[in-house]
């Protein structure tokens, strides 16, 4: 089984919602604002912005990565991508500074991504490098790649591709040795390859490969599926929490993971042997996967509850 699917249609429609075309740029102070932005610029206490529906939909939370944002950029300046072209350098270089130091998203190591100039004619390489100097910042000892929306409309086809795919591959976890797994053919087209939108996420996943019927299972995969969703959808499909640990899991039993405040973060679907058909996210990047025990074990830890199908759906499903 190859290692990533991807094709140029996905990457075409990635490339189309990445980078969303509203900018967002955080500030701690107001004084940073006065220092850096026009004044006529339209500014949002950062928790007025956390409710304002305009800005919490799924692309600009992903793009922008806003649950990492640091609590510390207490305004935030919503522009249109026209406007920062339009600031000089010196304050364009400090802002996109600011947003760096913030944690803000759209923001990648310049080295993992210049790659994808080679794939450009050497006239188009110069120019594209021409339209993105004005977004290289200096972290250390990196040199790093802000991406907003006026330039990366100016970027070439291929250039975004070839971006996206880089992106994509640092999303894989490791694969498994599948040679000897017997792989549902309900999940197998999803194996290593990635959604077409943001949205679909780990209980989504989760819950779709606990779907018998077909057409529901590829509704469910392609949803934003929350926590009382999928504890609804499990019980309504026979699930039962049980008193089980990593080494007692059956095939079709249901892994939740906990964070330290008991909260329910993560969900994975174990199909045999310490393997488990798995999402890691709710962006593009996030592909599906066939992931091992020790992987998840790493990424999310060992605080888990495990549901397992009770007594009278097993037994409803010999009749």
């Amino acid at each position: 089984m190859e290692k990533i699917y991807l094709d140029e249609q996905t990457l075409d429609k990635w490339s189309e919602i990445a980078v969303p075309n509203v900018d967002l740029f955080f500030f701690e102070t107001i004084d940073e604002i006065r220092n850096y932005m026009p004044s006529e610029s339209f500014f949002i206490p950062r928790s007025e912005f956390n409710e304002h529906g305009s800005y919490q939909t799924i692309d600009i939370i992903n793009s922008y990565q806003l649950w990492a944002v640091s609590k510390k950029g207490k305004y935030v300046c919503v522009a249109p991508p026209q406007l920062f072209p339009t600031i000089d350098l010196e304050k364009k270089m400090a802002i996109l500074e600011i947003q760096k130091r913030l944690n803000r998203g759209l923001i990648y190591n310049w080295s993992d991504l210049q790659g994808g100039l080679h794939s450009l004619p050497l006239s188009i390489q110069m120019d594209t490098l021409d339209k993105i100097e004005s977004y290289l910042i200096q972290d250390e000892e990196e040199t790093l790649i802000v991406f907003q929306k006026e330039m990366w409309s100016l970027l070439p086809k291929v250039f975004k591709r070839n971006v996206l795919s880089r992106l994509a591959e640092s999303y894989m976890d490791e694969v498994p040795d599948l040679m000897n797994v017997k792989v549902p053919s309900s999940i197998e087209k999803y194996i290593n390859r990635f959604p077409a939108a943001n949205g679909p996420n780990c209980f989504a996943a989760t819950l779709a490969a606990a779907t018998e019927n077909v057409e529901a299972r590829e509704w469910i995969i392609t949803q934003w599926v929350h926590l009382e969703t999928l504890l609804l959808g499990l019980e309504m499909r026979g699930y039962q929490e049980i008193d089980s640990g990593m080494d007692q899991l059956e095939p079709k039993d249901i892994v939740l993971w906990k964070n330290d405040n008991a909260n329910i973060i993560h969900a994975s679907f174990h199909l045999e042997n310490g393997l488990f058909f798995n999402k890691n996210g709710q962006t593009f990047f996030n592909p599906w996967q066939i992931v091992k025990r020790e992987t998840l074990i790493s990424n999310w830890g060992s605080n888990i509850s495990v549901y397992r199908v009770g007594r009278y759906k097993k037994w409803k499903e010999q009749i």
